[in-house]
């Protein structure tokens, strides 16, 4: 077991989970089995898997440090917080005080003095300690055999990866796509990751089918060992995520993850500590295999992956996408900027069926199992979307034959009788057509960014780290040239905005500031007017007022507004338009906002004109 110290204390008790406690410090339970609040006066180690078990509740409060141990060598396990099934998560940080989960050497917390490697942001670090892995009840991927109805079995439950000893407690699946395992918000995964073997690892945040019930949105993870995020399953939504300088890929999804993610950010670069660097941006598995029911399909707006940089010959295999095993997927509204290789690669077939390739001419199912997202025609579809700066843009191939000619960029063509294509998804390809290739850029739009001048090694390449980024594109930078996939009407969870990518063109709503390690490191812009309150969303609109839609129905008037969770909103009306004169200004009713769309019918409505508006209450 790894020796645990009191390196990290700044305040209150060093509490242990996980195993005996070392010299000096206060030892603590092995599992959380009853609910427990872990308290931001303290700091809790690791020192092995701990579960949250047995149906209980862990709360942490904002600015809480847990600290992870590594493993001590062949056999041990780092420490590293698991959530079973049945049990919840809540933790929940501020804006100015995320917790952050990490190893147990880094000093660069708050009430420390960040001292070299751990304020170096090319520090190259990885596997101090684990890293967070939730399990819940969702539909898996179910092999049927063939194409056809959905045929999900409630039955079926999985080992997690990197946890094979534990039993039913790391085990994930059921029947369940609305299970809840809490909510975790604000929260920095640092170092983590862990390798035991072959196609299985710690991931930063793992994620094994977790419900829709499950609330996600401002996590960062870096520097981790392996994948920064990887869905097994899973309906879950997140909003809101960073992965940077991941040893492997920044987005996975297999085994029928059909949740929905916005405002996604990639940083690719290098862990030269343990000659690793990024590989792909998303490596997507529809599940076990091609036939698999219900298939991954997840819907994504408004993500922005920055890869290894063009410019570097080693880079050839560094693509924003790997389409695999019959995976579905929707990406709009997005931008893909400085891979060395191809755009993508989607696995193809000269006969059979369910394959990724196929899967871009398929029409979207509408039923219980794909009832998240219908508004889009095919099942892989990619539209609004922005492509600069890929070392190899204009790949030939739409399947003409089953030659490999993807194997250059990153597959092998050994699975069966498929052949991956690499693909230049701006032209020429139906329905991935509506794209727009920027190629070649300069790194002032359109998005700012800068590397480092000297160059990392990691597995074999020369990579030249991102350490600095706006969070933000100036109005004149903004691209043009598509047209942005509208997100769907009634759905209570995408924002709707005017923008490509992860950022928009305001300062001031620039969401990496303050909470992220990236800020902590100055790696963030911070030109905007600090007058200007931001007030931090979860699964609300970025705009400042709720968009609010009226409909006439003779006596009545339908209201529909966006009402974001945990806020109130009073609906006022008036016989004049600019609610000028506050003796013409009536309210109607107050609403709690619940993180959706809200519809309210107001059958008292008067002769002649009369106006609405929505005002948020003050707290």
């Amino acid at each position: 077991m790894a020796a645990v110290t009191a390196a990290g204390a700044t305040h209150g008790a060093n509490i242990v989970y996980g195993g005996d406690s070392a010299a000096g410090v206060n030892p603590g339970a092995a599992h959380v089995t009853v609910n427990t609040t872990w308290t931001s006066d303290n700091v809790y180690y690791l020192t092995d898997p701990v579960f949250v078990k047995d149906g209980a509740t862990l709360t942490i409060q904002p600015g809480t440090v847990i600290r992870g141990t590594m493993a001590s060598g062949a056999g041990d396990f780092p420490g590293a917080l698991v959530v079973s099934r049945g049990s919840k998560l809540n933790a929940v940080g501020t804006p100015t005080q995320p917790i952050i989960m990490t190893g147990e050497a880094d000093n660069n917390v708050p009430g420390m003095v960040a001292t070299t490697p751990w304020n170096d942001d090319e520090n190259g670090l990885t596997q101090q300690w684990g890293g967070l892995i939730i399990l819940g009840r969702a539909f898996l991927a179910t092999n049927v055999g063939g194409e056809g109805t959905p045929s999900p079995n409630a039955a079926l439950d999985l080992q997690i990866e990197g946890l094979e000893p534990f039993g039913d407690y790391s085990r994930y699946g059921g029947g369940n796509d609305d299970d809840s395992s809490g909510e975790i918000k604000f929260v920095q995964i640092r170092y983590g990751g862990f390798i035991l073997g072959a196609n299985n690892e710690i991931n930063g945040l793992t994620l094994g089918a977790v419900g829709r019930g499950t609330k996600i949105s401002f996590v960062e993870i870096t520097n981790n060992k392996d994948d920064g995020v990887e869905f097994f399953g899973s309906t879950v939504n997140t909003k809101y995520m960073i992965v940077r300088n991941s040893a492997d890929d920044s987005f996975d999804w297999d085994e029928g993850y059909r949740g929905k993610g916005q405002f996604w950010l990639v940083i690719q670069g290098s862990l030269h500590t343990t000659n690793d660097s990024s590989d792909k941006g998303s490596e997507c598995d529809g599940g076990m295999g091609d036939a698999s029911q219900p298939s991954s399909c997840p819907t994504i707006y408004n993500a922005t992956y920055i890869g290894l940089g063009r410019n570097i010959a080693a880079n050839g295999k560094n693509t924003a996408f790997n389409f695999r095993d019959g995976t579905a997927g929707r990406v709009y509204n997005s931008m893909f900027l400085d891979f060395g290789g191809a755009i993508a690669i989607i696995e193809g077939a000269t006969t059979g069926a369910g394959t990724s390739a196929q899967k871009t001419t398929m029409t979207y199912p509408q039923n219980q199992y794909y009832d998240h997202e219908a508004n889009g025609s095919k099942m892989l579809e990619l539209k609004g979307n922005y492509f600069a700066n890929f070392g190899t843009p204009t790949i030939p191939g739409w399947p003409a034959n089953s030659e490999n000619i993807g194997g250059q960029y990153g597959t092998d063509g050994t699975d069966g009788n498929k052949a991956a294509f690499a693909y230049p998804l701006f032209t020429g390809l139906g329905n991935l057509y509506e794209n727009v290739s920027l190629d070649p850029m300069s790194y002032n739009a359109p998005l700012y960014f800068e590397r480092s001048s000297t160059a990392l090694a990691g597995a074999g390449k020369s990579v030249y780290n991102v350490t600095y980024i706006d969070g933000y594109i100036p109005a004149a930078d903004m691209p043009s040239g598509v047209t942005l996939k509208s997100v769907p009407a009634n759905d209570g969870f995408f924002s709707d905005v005017p923008f490509p990518g992860a950022f928009g063109s305001d300062p001031n709503a620039n969401w990496l500031l303050d909470w992220t390690l990236m800020d902590r490191l100055g790696m963030v812009a911070s030109e905007y007017d600090a007058s200007t309150v931001y007030s931090f969303g979860d699964f609300e609109t970025l705009r400042a007022d709720p968009p609010l839609e009226i409909t006439d129905f003779y006596q009545s008037m339908t209201l529909r507004f966006f009402a974001g969770e945990g806020k109130s909103y009073r609906i006022e009306a008036s016989t004049e338009a600019g609610f000028a004169d506050p003796n013409l200004i009536s309210t109607v009713d107050t609403i709690a906002g619940n993180g959706a769309y809200i519809t309210y019918n107001d059958m008292q409505r008067i002769e002649g004109n009369k106006f609405y508006r929505i005002v948020e209450v003050a707290e």
